[in-house]
């Protein structure tokens, strides 16, 4: 058998062999963490050759001035290092990372099968594998994946860190990791581009539930307050 035949097989029997785990076993990529504060991750990719650029705080009135929504980061390509961009999505509440989006160029072209075997030894088993399509996908405590649609817990692409402030459609999921395999100019025996995303919508969901339940309850005391203040002329 020829080592393109072979290679072919073993990509083919992996994706068909692919059993659903309990989520991804590692929510990390380039050593950062869900979990890290702005700090800590200045701190890790910095070295790394990125640079923080574009940085938006919530805009979710005084009691949050001051809470950064997200950072965008960036590294150019030089010499034999990969060219790259990463977002990370901060909590209101708690100010640490709670999405994470990572894409990056390879320099050069890296084997489908290692990449994937690597992953797969990175962050386990995934739930599903197609094409380099792999995710990881975990569910809250009492939550039969069967019943509720395997699209609402996916990671979202396009290095997409905000999920909104509408966290019902979210309640049943845990967590949540997505990695895209792409520009593969060698019949899918490699690759040249990597995406990477991961949300805890657990504590997504907690704190964003917390924050709108403090406005709706600022904006209740606002109309009370209101109502009892003198008309003005009429």
């Amino acid at each position: 058998m020829s080592k393109f035949v072979f290679t072919l097989v073993s990509l083919l029997s992996y994706s068909t062999l692919v059993q659903a785990q309990d989520g991804p076993k590692l929510m990390e990529t380039l050593g950062i963490r869900i979990g890290d504060t702005p700090e800590q991750i200045e701190k890790i990719l910095a070295p790394q050759g990125y640079k923080a650029g574009n940085r938006s705080e919530h805009v979710l009135g005084p009691d949050f001035r001051g809470h950064v929504a997200y950072i965008m980061y960036a590294k150019a390509a030089t010499g034999f290092e990969n060219a790259g961009e990463i977002t990370v999505g901060f909590g209101p509440q708690s100010g640490t990372a709670v999405a994470i989006a990572r894409r990056e160029n390879f320099y050069r072209n890296v084997s489908a099968s290692e990449l994937k075997k690597a992953l797969t030894d990175k962050y386990g088993l995934p739930n599903s594998d197609t094409a380099g399509n792999m995710r990881w996908m975990s569910y809250k405590p009492g939550v039969n994946p069967k019943s509720i649609s395997p699209e609402s817990c996916k990671v979202r692409d396009n290095m997409q860190v905000n999920y909104g402030q509408d966290v019902r459609r979210f309640k049943d999921c845990k967590q949540s990791l997505y990695v895209g395999l792409s520009e593969s100019p060698n019949n899918g025996l490699e690759y040249r581009k990597i995406e990477v995303g991961m949300i805890d919508f657990s504590v997504y969901s907690n704190e964003w539930t917390a924050v709108n339940a403090m406005i709706a309850k600022k904006s209740a005391e606002g109309l009370e307050k209101n109502k009892t203040a003198p008309l003005p002329k009429l």
